[in-house]
């Protein structure tokens, strides 16, 4: 927690008060919400968990705190000590990057009223004087006259030839300026009519219609500062999505042999699972801190193979299985009663202690037998007379296909903040590049002990530190999610059959168009 001030010898600078306040949990603060979350808001974790994420609720439609003025005290620094502050009240505002906060650096600068498209403002003036404009530079947002509109041209740049108001022109075609804020003067040589005729028709020729924004003026970033910044954005468009998964991947079809196959391609198509959640996606990934390129990659290199390459939201064969009607569904395919429940309850769903274990007892006998003797049988709703039709509603829907339905996603979410996905995906991301037998020859995908141990967070957590066992179902398959999504989200190369970093596309991939 870093709380900042104004600096009092420098205007629109700001400044820590204190030392950084490091929370009990330290480097495990983040991973911990979900834990933090259940504890502390019992009745409503998942609301909880966007409390104390955000300081607000956000999915306001979907999620109510219970209580609703739960507190969120959090201690803070202040220039004459240390206090408990509650971030959860009103009158406490919230902000996000995308409000370009004035306290990490953003300054607004319209104190320029001239329209000659020179910088004449004495905050710009200020800066410079203080020696901070170089390091401020690419946070500033100036209101200056829209430059690619032709009938300003004029207005804007004539000056080159006739002077400008507070110059002194001689006839010898010279102007004399002072420079402002000091005693310091300069001469330039005024443009000759047909020079400025030259530069007038080139500067039309690079304008274009710029509607209602040519009329005046308007907001400029800074083009490198603006690029960096949102680059912390994490929101992934539908064409981006597309982009992440691969247009054919590998199956296994024996211990040694795969199959090189072409997958799912109507993800644009209307009414397809990638268009009805795009939106739920993005705002489970920004609600659940999936917000990095690796963490994103960790999520869709597992998500993409489980719903067969975004294909649908249940597993196939769901009702045959041995533990349906519990099976797997979902973008993460939440599976068994116990997930399911727990699930149930991070929303605020009641669920009775005696129906619980019921179910999950039921369940656990059913595992415990041989593969071979295993049946749904006893796991079915008939036997389950206490179980509610609401919660059954609840189950089902989680793989309803439409976008009003966020527990697809969120569910996901759940997953992933309740067994520490993130933890594993922040780890080092050194890929090793992995050569298969397939029916189209010699095939790659490349892993890493990072996504492999975020893949068995979820899938195998009891053999999460056995590296790379064959016991996670179709982590060949997720490894090629896996890449796909590292190279369109990040800017790493793969290794080659030498091991150096010098592929920009997973090889033998083929980049899916939008």
């Amino acid at each position: 927690m870093i709380t900042r001030q104004a600096c009092a010898d420098a205007e629109g600078a700001f400044e820590p008060v204190g030392l950084p306040l490091v929370n009990a949990d330290g480097e495990d603060y983040e991973y911990n919400l979900y834990k933090t979350a259940t504890s502390r808001y019992p009745q409503s974790p998942s609301a909880g968990y966007e409390l104390l994420r955000f300081g607000r609720i956000i999915n306001t439609e979907h999620e109510t705190l219970v209580p609703a003025d739960a507190p969120l005290w959090m201690t803070v620094n202040y220039p004459g000590g240390q206090g408990v502050v509650n971030l959860a009240v009103a009158a406490v505002k919230k902000f996000s990057d995308a409000d370009f906060p004035h306290w990490t650096g953003w300054q607004l600068i319209d104190d320029d009223k001239d329209t000659h498209s020179q910088c004449n403002s004495a905050a710009i003036r200020k800066l410079r004087d203080e020696d901070r404009y170089e390091a401020q530079s690419s946070k500033l947002i100036c209101c200056i006259p829209f430059e690619w509109e032709k009938s300003t041209i004029d207005a804007r740049y004539k000056w080159l030839m006739t002077g400008l108001p507070w110059e002194q022109c001689a006839p010898e075609k010279t102007a004399t300026w002072q420079i402002p804020g000091s005693q310091e003067s300069k001469d330039r040589i005024l443009m000759s009519e047909e020079d400025y005729g030259r530069f007038k028709q080139h500067a039309e020729a690079l304008c274009f219609d710029s509607g209602a924004l040519g009329s005046g003026k308007v907001w400029h970033f800074d083009p490198r500062g603006f690029i960096e910044h949102f680059r912390k954005c994490g929101w992934v468009s539908l064409s981006e999505m597309i982009q992440t998964v691969p247009s054919s991947a590998l199956r296994k079809t024996s211990r040694d042999r795969y199959a090189w196959e072409v997958i799912n391609s109507r993800l644009k198509t209307p009414g397809s699972v990638l268009v009805n959640h795009i939106n739920n996606l993005n705002n489970m990934m920004r609600k659940y801190c999936i917000n990095t390129p690796y963490r994103i990659s960790c999520f869709l290199g597992n998500a993409v193979q489980e719903t067969q390459w975004l294909s649908t939201l249940h597993e196939g064969g769901g009702s045959n299985l041995w533990y349906a009607p519990w099976y797997g569904r979902g973008f993460l395919q939440l599976t068994n009663p116990e997930n399911y429940l727990n699930y149930f309850e991070y929303t605020g769903t009641s669920v009775q202690a005696s129906l619980k274990h019921s179910l999950v007892d039921a369940y656990a006998t059913i595992a415990a037998q041989p593969p071979a003797k295993r049946s749904n049988t006893t796991l079915q709703d008939r036997h389950f007379p206490t179980l509610p039709s609401d919660i059954i509603g609840l189950r089902e829907g989680v793989s309803e296909n439409n976008s009003s339905n966020i527990s697809a996603a969120d569910s996901a979410g759940f997953y992933w903040v309740k067994n520490k996905m993130a933890k594993y995906a922040d780890m080092e991301n050194t890929l090793e590049r992995v050569s298969v037998n397939s029916n189209s020859g010699t095939k790659y995908y490349y892993r890493s002990s990072s996504f492999w141990k975020a893949s068995a967070a979820v899938n195998l957590p009891g053999r999460i530190n056995s590296l790379y066992s064959p016991s996670l179902n179709g982590f060949d398959a997720r490894c090629c999610a896996y890449g796909v999504a590292l190279a369109i989200l990040t800017e790493d190369k793969f290794p080659d059959t030498s091991g150096n970093l010098t592929i920009l596309f997973p090889e033998g991939y083929t980049h899916r168009k939008y």
